[in-house]
C-alpha cells in the first residue's frame, strides 16, 4: 500500500494521474525531441542535395547529348563562377 500511494492511484479511477501520467508526459517529450531532431537532420541534409538536384529540362536534354554524342562535346572543365567556386549543375553544362 505504501508503494502504490507514493506513485499515485496507478490505476484507470478518477483519482491522481501518477505512473500512466507521467509516462505519457515522458513520452511526448521524448517524442518532441525526437521530432526536433529528425526536422533538423532532414533539413539539413535536404538543403545540402536541393543545390545537386536544382536542374532543369534544358539541362537533362544538353547532359542526355552528352552521354549520347560525347565526341561533340568540346568543354569538359567544370565552369567556375565569379568567385571561383564551381556553378551549380544546371549552369555547369
Amino acid at each position: 500500500a505504501g508503494v502504490a500511494a507514493a506513485l499515485g492511484s496507478g490505476g484507470t479511477g478518477s483519482g491522481g494521474g501518477g505512473v500512466e501520467d507521467l509516462a505519457a508526459s515522458m513520452a511526448m517529450n521524448y517524442a518532441g525531441q525526437a521530432q526536433g531532431q529528425l526536422n533538423r537532420y532532414t533539413g539539413s541534409t535536404l538543403a545540402t542535395l536541393r543545390y545537386y538536384f536544382a536542374v532543369n529540362q534544358l539541362y537533362v536534354l544538353r547532359k542526355l547529348r552528352v552521354i549520347a554524342l560525347p565526341f561533340r562535346h568540346k568543354e569538359w572543365d567544370r565552369r567556375l563562377g565569379e568567385d571561383g567556386a564551381p556553378l551549380p549543375p544546371k549552369a555547369d553544362v
